[in-house]
């Protein structure tokens, strides 16, 4: 049924009616449900007209909906499909609400017309499959999310949407109900959003998920896939997906055909995968396949399986090495068909070792003993470095040398653990040459008590497998180890507990080290004497313990005050004499902390870090009856945080207890003309310690040793303040005194000469001064003293001072030359007017540059000499008009007077006179 807007405003009058009529007592009605939304272009392909489209559900399901087109009419009571033409076409949001179960594209119809999803509403669907298969303009902006509560089946549900993107709101989907999930993103190449959180432990069929869904790489690696029956083709082209999903339960899984047919990325290990009911897998890894590594870890783990038998695998351009054995179980035991690239074993880089034999340990004198761990498997080679090569190695050991001496050692293989437990030839052991390719599954105790080793390898070892560490290298007392330690991989480790404890000489940078996942650090630097690198960076979040992590570590004392130490239960002896350290550790959060005795103990921080520790620790939500320990610290400005810790939280502090600020009185001070403040002395003084003008470190400051004046103020006696705080200068840890300052005058009040400013245009001779007065060049009696009767050849403002240092007067005066101000004289030197000029102006601007006379047409010629008012020659020639340009020897000379001197070589007269160089 159509409406008209004369109809929609009669039912708008009916509400308001209902509405008014409610407040009276009559039943309201319940809140409209929220529509599910979608916007379409018409004019996009589709089996409709281009201002139509038709809304695709299937007549089989209930439905009984209503529908906002978006232009202005409803349609009520709409069962299946329906159409709708628009005036025009164009985009039209769409609404529907009421009983609309299932929206089903399959592919066909209208499928291109609809291009968003804004809002899911609270439809609830019975069914999505192919809801919205083909609709290849589709994208998802809602971010609500569906009512699955009564869906079972998704297959299909975005099949071809290769316009879908969707957001982070897919993560929220509910899909505990789901069973079938069959080609849900198939050819959705541009899907990858977060799904990880889907419940999908109900669900049975898994077919072609992710086929062609060629962006998706999302972890999904925690699903409880465990009731799946069927994986074929789920990963098909899906070429960027290359997650861990090696803990999935497959044990009900039939078929894996395809599974990862052109996955070209996909290189994990799925070794710990139990395909117990695998019944087919051909093609499996088709036109891709795994690294020979992972490749071998599968057939390993596979093969102890109890599997059934006669299956086709096919394992793709996979390589296997080691675990030819294994497929070979596969192959003649179970029968399987195994299609792979074959067998690939590349050099695999050792790890190198150097021992020396007659060292002490519980070996003769010319063997060693390699010590590995009973709860791991091995199955390596060792080359001795004599000649001798054992392979296929499963346990500890020993090797006996025709000579004892000092040998290089290479193990290859399986061989997960070296573990010398302070115990056996671990003195024998002198050097890590190389780590080599060894994967590594622990380092528990690996070189305990090796004293003699150093690491000098410059790879570093492969611990992506490796969780523990404990005691790696305590009592190393040898090991100096290389910058190479700051690249190791360690964002697998969870236990660093005594890794470097005695290690007394090791001292790397280890900044880099990813220790975001690590728990326990009880004791890591203990007694590292030597270690003192910055490890402020590290993530430590998660850390529990750090007992003794630097107890005895004397040389520590760097900045780890950012640490987020709000997961750290335990500190005792942290600091445990480490008698360096002494940092701000203010910011901290222990909110975790229930113990912290002897934190402290023969060590101490200063007071102003003690105090900054007791304020800042007091200001978070700490647990109660916390044993703390600083020893020999002592706090002055965290007197009341120290008391909060005590009285709040019942903490148990020892420490040195409080150390106040005292300074010494200055009596009241009466001195003439100046005087310099002395040095402030007192108890406990922080260094900041300061005279004032203000109380309480206000106002203009002074340090000790600065003279006063009397011109310094402009009254007197004036009042000034010794001052000393430590932290917060509010918190009262401060003291301060303050005395009166008297300086009386002997001044004359002397008067400095005043001149009128001069102009000349060449010089300018300075006149007589009345007595002690005097030129300068500078205020102040500073830069050039000038004496009466120097001459003054260029602009500049000179300053008259009489009297001395704070008794005295000054006056200025301005010397202006300015040579435009010069009539240019000519001289006659004979009839025909040989003409010098009175200055020159050597600067380069083009005007005066040169000394040289006027030339004449009588061609008068002759010698030139030019001395300095000393009478010393400085310039010579008998070219007339040549030119001197006011240098001797290329070395400008001073503005002042020269005297030329010329003989006529025509009539034997000789000439003279004078000019002035101006620059």
């Amino acid at each position: 049924m159509k409406f008209s807007r004369f109809h929609l405003f009669f039912i708008g009058v009916l509400l308001v009616f209902l509405k008014v009529n409610a407040k009276e007592g009559y039943p309201q009605s319940l809140p409209a449900d929220r529509p599910f939304i979608t916007t379409w272009k018409t004019d996009n392909p589709g089996a409709s007209a281009d201002n139509q489209i038709m809304i695709p559900s299937s007549k089989y399901l209930p439905s009984n909906y209503e529908v906002d087109w978006g232009d202005g009419t409803f349609d009520t009571g709409v069962s299946g499909s329906t159409t709708h033409t628009y005036a025009q076409p164009g985009e039209y949001v769409v609404k529907i609400t009421g009983l609309f179960t299932n929206i089903s594209f399959g592919d066909i119809g209208d499928k291109e017309k609809i291009i968003s999803v804004d809002q899911w509403g609270d439809i609830k669907w019975k069914t999505m499959i192919s809801a919205f298969d083909g609709c290849s303009n589709l994208d998802v902006l809602a971010t609500d999310i569906p009512d699955f509560s009564g869906v079972s089946t998704v297959n299909n549900m975005f099949t071809r949407c290769t316009s879908l993107i969707g957001n982070s709101s897919f993560n929220n989907w509910k899909m505990d109900t789901i069973t079938n999930m069959q080609n849900m993103f198939s050819g959705a190449s541009l899907f990858n959003q977060p799904i990880d959180r889907w419940d999908v432990s109900n669900v049975k069929d898994m077919v072609g998920t992710f086929s062609w869904a060629t962006q998706f790489n999302q972890p999904i690696g925690n699903w409880d896939v465990r009731n799946v029956t069927s994986m074929f083709i789920m990963f098909f082209a899906a070429e960027s997906f290359n997650q861990d999903i090696g803990d999935w339960d497959v044990s009900k899984v039939a078929s894996m055909d395809s599974m990862f047919d052109l996955a070209i990325s996909f290189d994990q290990d799925l070794g710990k995968w139990n395909p117990v009911n695998l019944n087919k897998a051909p093609f499996m890894f088709s036109r891709a396949g795994l690294s020979t590594k992972n490749y071998d870890a599968l057939l390993k783990g596979w093969a102890t399986k109890n599997l059934k038998t006669d299956v086709k695998f096919h394992a793709g351009n996979s390589t296997y090495c080691s675990s030819s054995d294994m497929r070979k179980i596969l192959i003649d035991v179970l029968n399987w068909e195994v299609k792979d690239a074959g067998l690939e074993c590349t050099s695999q880089k050792p790890f190198i070792t150097t021992w020396k034999t007659d060292n002490p340990g519980t070996s003769a004198n010319n063997q060693i003993t390699i010590p590995t761990f009973l709860g791991e498997i091995y199955n390596y080679t060792v080359n001795w470095g004599d000649g001798d090569i054992d392979t296929n190695v499963t346990g500890e050991i020993t090797h006996t040398y025709s000579t004892a001496g000092t040998y290089e050692v290479s193990i290859s293989g399986d061989f997960p653990q070296i573990n010398f437990r302070d115990l056996g030839d671990k003195e024998k052991i002198i050097s890590i040459v190389q780590w080599g390719d060894i994967e590594w599954k622990s380092m528990r105790s690996a070189f305990s008590g090796c004293t003699n080793l150093d690491v000098i390898a410059s790879d570093s070892p492969n611990l992506s497998e490796v969780t523990i560490v404990n005691g790696m290298f305590s009592g190393c007392s040898s090991l100096i180890g290389n910058e190479s330690f700051n690249n190791w991989d360690m964002g697998m480790i969870i236990e660093m507990e005594g890794m470097f404890a005695a290690a007394s000489q090791f001292n790397q940078p280890i900044g880099k080290w990813d220790v975001s996942n690590v728990k326990d650090m009880t004791g890591t630097f203990s007694q590292a004497t030597s270690f003192n690198q910055t490890i402020g960076n590290w993530n430590v979040g998660k850390v529990e313990e750090m007992w003794d992590m630097f107890g005895g570590a004397t040389s520590f004392n760097q900045d780890i005050g950012d640490w987020d130490v709000s997961n750290v239960l335990d500190m005792c002896g942290m600091f445990l004499l480490a008698e360096s350290f002494d940092q701000n550790l203010s910011k901290w959060n222990p909110t975790s902390l229930s113990s912290a005795c002897y934190m402290f103990n023969y060590s101490s921080l200063s007071t102003a870090n003690y105090d900054a520790l007791l304020i800042g620790w007091s200001e978070h939500d700490l647990k109660t009856n916390v044993d703390f320990d600083a020893d020999n610290s002592t706090y002055c400005a965290g007197e009341k945080a120290r008391n909060k810790l005590i009285n709040t939280y019942g903490w148990k502090i020892n420490d040195k207890g409080y150390l106040g600020i005292t300074i010494t009185e200055l009596t009241n001070q009466e001195h003439t003309d100046s005087y310099t403040l002395p040095k402030i002395t007192g108890e406990n003084l922080t260094g900041n310690e300061m005279y004032y003008t203000g109380p309480t470190g206000t106002g203009q400051s002074f340090s000790s040793g600065t003279t006063l004046y009397v011109s310094d103020f402009p009254d007197y006696p004036v009042t000034l303040y010794i001052y000393d705080f430590s932290g917060d200068s509010t918190s009262g840890c401060n003291d301060e005194k303050s005395f009166e300052l008297t300086l009386n005058t002997i001044c004359e009040n002397p008067i400095a000469d005043k001149l009128e400013s001069a102009l000349s245009c060449t010089s300018y001779t300075l006149p007589e001064l009345s007595e002690n007065n005097f030129y300068y060049t500078e205020a102040n009696a500073n830069g050039d003293k000038l004496m009466a009767g120097d001459v003054i050849y260029s602009s500049k403002t000179l300053y008259i001072y009489a009297g001395s240092e704070n008794c005295y007067d000054e006056n200025t005066f301005k010397i202006t030359i300015n040579a435009s101000l010069c009539d240019i004289k000519i001289e006659t030197i004979d009839p025909c007017l040989v003409q010098f000029p009175q200055f020159i102006t050597p600067n380069g601007d083009g005007l005066f540059d040169v000394f040289k006379p006027k030339k004449n047409p009588c061609g008068q010629s002759g010698e030139l000499h030019i001395l300095d008012r000393y009478g010393r020659l400085v310039y010579a020639t008998d070219d007339l008009y040549l030119g001197w340009d006011g240098t001797d020897n290329s070395r400008k000379l001073p503005e002042t007077d020269y005297w030329y001197l010329f003989q006529n070589s025509d009539s034997g007269k000789t000439f003279t006179g004078h000019f002035t160089i101006l620059r």
